[in-house]
Order: structure tokens, then C-alpha cells, then sequence
């Protein structure tokens, strides 16, 4: 069982968050968040861009009909391979006859056909990353974060080891560090800029 000593492994955290904050100045943080160990946070500004990426890609993947050349080497790669896996498997072969496709091309053609359904299917439904519902639903999603693991929690180092202390679970770990950075937010962030409503936010993994 590991046995860490919270008070210092929370001292490391916050020196780095310090170090962070002396690059982020302008920005406007709501959330904090540790995630499978690293230290995560999210600015109004941060999240913007991401967002803004997040559309511009999916307007890039659906707005326009996929063609033959439009395929990259590694996609008619994963084409080929599974054109191969439906010849050998009896499903695969009858879907094959089915679309009277004799050879990789015809497959990758039928291919190109479901591909450009579903983009057209996309584009009725419309662009999801305008929508302020789905924005909300992923604003606090620390993969979709601008800085997560702008930093790291440092279990391993020998200052940050006590064999006094015997935390039961990494989770009993984290929910103590994620008590002391709610407890301590004015001492933790002091030179970030906060909205109103900042949160620390507890990840849902199994450890």
C-alpha cells in the first residue's frame, strides 16, 4: 500500500500551479481538476479556443463530399485491412455480394458511399459545437480542457514519501488533495483570475 505524506505531495502542486500562473495572467479560470494524477485547469478564454477548433474540424470533416483522393495512405490502409477481414468472414462476404464488390476498389467506393452518408446526415442534424447545451455538457470535461496536465502531482520522489502515513486508496489520496484545494483556494490561486463561479472538480475514474 502507498503511503504518501498529502501535506508536501499539496506543496509541490502548489508551486507549480504558482509557476503556471505567472503565464496566464490575462485569462479567466472556472475549474480546477487532478486526473489520473495531473494538475488540470480551464480559463473562459482557454475553453473558447478550444470550442472554436473543435467546430472548425468538424465543419472541415463534414461540409465537403470525401473523395478517392481525398483518402490519406493510412486510411486505405484500414480500408484494405478491413476489405481483407470481410472476405474471410461469412457476414463480410455475403455484404460484399450483396454490393456486388469484387475488388478493393469497388470497396473502397462503397466505402466513400457510407462515409459521405453520414456527413450528410451530420449536416442535418447540424454542428453540435454551436450548440450552448452540448458546450455546457463538455465545459467541465477536463479531456476537453486547454491545460490539462499543465502540471503533475509528485508521489514518487523521496520528499514527498512518509511511511507514517497510510492513505488507503489513491482515490482517499485525491479527495484529500481535492479537500485541501477547496479549503485553501485563496492561499492556491491567488494569481489567477477567477470567475464567480470557480470550481474544483473530482474526476469519475476507478484507481
Amino acid at each position: 500500500m502507498n503511503k504518501y505524506n498529502i501535506k508536501k505531495v499539496f506543496e509541490n502542486a502548489v508551486e507549480q500551479i504558482n509557476e503556471f500562473a505567472k503565464h496566464h495572467k490575462e485569462e479567466h479560470f472556472y475549474a480546477f481538476a487532478i486526473d489520473s494524477g495531473m494538475l488540470c485547469l480551464s480559463s473562459e478564454e482557454g475553453f473558447h479556443k478550444i470550442i472554436e477548433k473543435y467546430s472548425r474540424n468538424w465543419k472541415e470533416s463534414n461540409e465537403k463530399e470525401k473523395l478517392r483522393e481525398h483518402l490519406l495512405d493510412d486510411e486505405i490502409e484500414i480500408i484494405e485491412d478491413e476489405y481483407e477481414f470481410y472476405k474471410k468472414s461469412a457476414i463480410g462476404k455475403n455484404q460484399l455480394d450483396s454490393n456486388k464488390i469484387t475488388n478493393l476498389e469497388e470497396y473502397i467506393e462503397y466505402w466513400l458511399k457510407i462515409e459521405n452518408k453520414v456527413r450528410e446526415k451530420n449536416l442535418r442534424k447540424g454542428n453540435p459545437y454551436v450548440d450552448e447545451e452540448r458546450i455546457e455538457a463538455i465545459k467541465y470535461n477536463t479531456g476537453d480542457w486547454p491545460y490539462q496536465g499543465f502540471g503533475n502531482l509528485n508521489f514518487e520522489s523521496d520528499e514527498t514519501k512518509e511511511e507514517t502515513l497510510n492513505y488507503q486508496s489513491y482515490r482517499e489520496c485525491i479527495d484529500k488533495l481535492l479537500e485541501l484545494f477547496d479549503k485553501n483556494k485563496d492561499v492556491v490561486f491567488p494569481q489567477l483570475k477567477r470567475t464567480p463561479d470557480f470550481k474544483i472538480i473530482k474526476t469519475r475514474h476507478d484507481y
